[in-house]
C-alpha cells in the first residue's frame, strides 16, 4: 500500500478533487476588497508592504508547531502499523524544524523595509502580539483533529492545503 507507484497514480485524481473543493474559497478570496486592492492597476509598494507585513506577522505562529504535527503524525503511524509511513513522517518533521522562523525573517526585514519608507513606524511587538486568528485556530484544530483521529495519515492531506 505504501507504495510510490500507488501513490503517484492517485495523486492526479486526488488534486483535481481538491482544486475543485477549493475553488470557491478561492473566488471568495479573490472578491474580497484587501485582494482587488492588491490586485487593481492602483497598487503601490506601500499597499503591497503593508499586506505582507500581516501576512507575515500571522504566518509566524500557525506555522510553529508544524515540525511537531509531522512528528505526532509519525508516531500516531507507526502506533498504526504503518511504520514506513511513520519513519518517513518522522523524518520529514527534523527538515521541518525552524522553517517558521522564514516567516519570522521575512516578518523583521518587512518591518525594517517599512520604517526606512513609510510612515507611522511599526513596532514588530505591537503587530505580532495579537494572538492567533480564528482561522488560524480552525486550522491548527484540524491537524490536532487529524493527529489523534483513527487516521492520523488524512494530516498529509491537511498538511497541502
Amino acid at each position: 500500500m505504501d507504495t510510490p507507484s500507488s501513490a503517484s497514480s492517485f495523486a492526479p485524481s486526488a488534486l483535481a478533487e481538491y482544486d475543485d473543493l477549493i475553488r470557491p474559497a478561492r473566488e471568495r478570496f479573490a472578491a474580497t476588497r484587501g485582494v482587488q486592492e492588491m490586485t487593481s492597476q492602483h497598487a503601490d509598494a506601500r499597499t503591497m508592504a503593508a499586506f505582507l507585513l500581516h501576512f507575515s506577522a500571522l504566518s509566524v505562529p500557525i506555522t510553529e508547531p508544524v515540525e511537531g504535527w509531522i512528528r505526532r503524525t509519525g508516531e500516531r503511524c507507526n502506533d498504526g502499523g504503518l511504520y514506513e509511513l511513520g519513519r518517513a513522517l518522522q523524518k520529514h518533521s527534523e527538515a521541518e524544524a525552524g522553517h517558521h522562523l522564514y516567516h519570522r525573517d521575512d516578518f523583521d526585514a518587512l518591518v525594517l523595509l517599512w520604517n526606512q519608507h513609510w510612515h507611522p513606524t511599526i513596532l514588530a511587538a505591537e503587530i505580532t502580539a495579537p494572538k492567533v486568528t480564528h482561522g488560524g485556530e480552525r486550522y491548527s484544530d484540524l491537524h490536532e483533529a487529524n493527529i489523534r483521529g483513527s487516521e492520523p495519515f488524512c494530516q498529509l492531506r491537511s498538511s497541502t492545503r
